[in-house]
């Protein structure tokens, strides 16, 4: 049992199992990790370690070699979650410097009716007691954001409309795919797939054609 290990662990109290000369499954506890100030729990080996800190209200989870763990999820006293980062802009953000941030969902099975599954849902009123949703609620909408210099823009979007009276099993629905033009930052309706299974372009259309001049409608779409 070590109480107030040094300058280099300040406040903590640490259990060890020593083996060559080296530490071993430590536990330890302690108000600052290095160069962070906080309280914090800590797993050390020969190899590796584990830090779980708490600081100004985040919880933030590090992993790593030796005394240089690197942090890797962080959890906002506003419930924000940031894996690759600290300061997660939406309730749950993935972020990766100098490389491509990939989510996977995979499934493994043989049976051909299982598969991977992303799931947008809505109801109106709350989680306890949700109700029906109305015409023309978004159901759920895939945002594409750039950094125009200043801030993120959303440029274009992919969403779910109601389009109807909802009921029960009955969920009249259009998918809409709209674009940010030149020299704006309003969404422009490109293309409706309206719940009927016909399709709406609100410009030009063009087969093989870099400047179409032919609209949806004059071709009889």
């Amino acid at each position: 049992v070590d109480v107030g290990h040094g300058s280099n662990y300040w406040s903590s109290v640490g259990l060890y199992s020593v083996g060559n000369a080296n530490r071993i499954g430590a536990f330890m506890m302690q108000n600052s990790d290095i160069g962070t100030s906080g309280t914090g729990i800590g797993f050390w080996s020969a190899s590796s370690e584990f830090v779980m800190q708490h600081s100004n209200g985040a919880l933030g989870f590090e992993t790593g070699a030796n005394a240089n763990p690197t942090r890797r999820m962080t959890i906002l006293n506003n419930g924000k979650i940031g894996i690759g980062t600290t300061s997660p802009d939406y309730l749950l953000e993935l972020s990766k410097d100098s490389a491509d941030c990939v989510l996977a969902i995979s499934t493994y099975d043989d049976d051909a009716t299982e598969y991977s599954t992303l799931a947008l849902r809505k109801a109106d009123n709350t989680e306890a007691s949700p109700a029906l949703v109305d015409d023309g609620d978004v159901i759920g909408s895939i945002d594409f954001e750039a950094y125009d210099g200043d801030q993120f823009l959303t440029a274009a979007r992919i969403r779910a409309e109601l389009s109807g009276t909802s009921g029960n099993n009955d969920m009249p629905t259009d998918l809409v795919f709209e674009c940010c033009e030149n020299d704006g930052t309003d969404l422009i309706e490109s293309l409706r797939l309206h719940k009927s299974g016909n399709a709406t372009f609100s410009k030009s259309v063009g087969v093989g054609l870099a400047s179409p001049s032919a609209t949806g409608s004059s071709l009889g779409i």
